[in-house]
């Protein structure tokens, strides 16, 4: 009986074991996926000014912030060391994103033409890092 009990509590380790693993896993697959979001969401910035379309800016200009924040919940997720190395790439970008004025077009146009590489770069950093496996 004893034997069972200590088969079964070393099932149940491995099975936790195997399921943190997982959750890890997840957490960098999540990171991956929302910094490329990041990307393509300042792309469709880019393109709604292109259009000069300031209300399809101000949508696109959302849709970029609240991109950012699930790239800050994701690696809020992927904890520890991983999310030290990458803390101050996510900085980065929240302080440009946070930089981008929508009064106006020519304001918001200027806004992204300054902030666009380090966004850019940063995400890239973030894919791209021995951290995680983009």
């Amino acid at each position: 009986m004893r034997l069972l009990a200590g088969l079964f509590a070393i099932g149940l380790v491995l099975t936790a074991c195997g399921s943190d693993e997982s959750e890890a896993e997840a957490a960098q697959k999540e990171v991956c996926t929302d910094a490329s979001e990041v990307k393509s969401n300042l792309g469709a910035l880019a393109d709604a000014l292109s259009d000069t379309d300031l209300s399809l800016a101000e949508d696109a200009y959302s849709d970029l912030v609240t991109s950012v924040e699930e790239l800050n919940g994701a690696l809020e997720d992927l904890g520890g060391a991983r999310r030290e190395e990458l803390q101050p790439q996510l900085e980065a970008i929240e302080s440009a994103v946070d930089d981008v004025d929508v009064t106006d077009l020519s304001t918001l146009e200027d806004s992204l033409s300054t902030i666009r590489s380090e966004v850019e770069q940063a995400a890239d950093t973030i894919s791209s890092t021995s951290a995680l496996d983009c």
